[in-house]
């Protein structure tokens, strides 16, 4: 995340618990996917980890999501960039 965002710091960087199985063990729709291959920016970035949270944890509620988002936009402005 360094080598996109410059002032990422990932102390304080807006996060979300989810199981480990699926993070880090393998589970019944895989794992979620930590490769920057073809990520060029923040956005992109944001846009593959919703979308692999949505995948392996299809029962996160929406409104999760849209939170860590938004915090996500507040605390990274370049994330509105295209």
């Amino acid at each position: 995340m360094k080598k996109i965002i410059a002032d990422y710091d990932p102390k304080v960087a807006p996060a979300i618990l989810v199981p480990k199985v699926g993070h880090t063990i393998r589970g019944p729709k895989g794992i979620v996917s930590r490769s920057s291959k073809g990520i060029e920016n923040g956005r992109q970035l944001l846009a593959r980890d919703i979308m692999e949270l949505r995948r392996v944890y299809p029962d996160i509620p929406n409104s999760q999501i849209e939170k860590l988002i938004e915090l996500n936009k507040k605390l990274y402005p370049e994330l509105r960039r295209k």
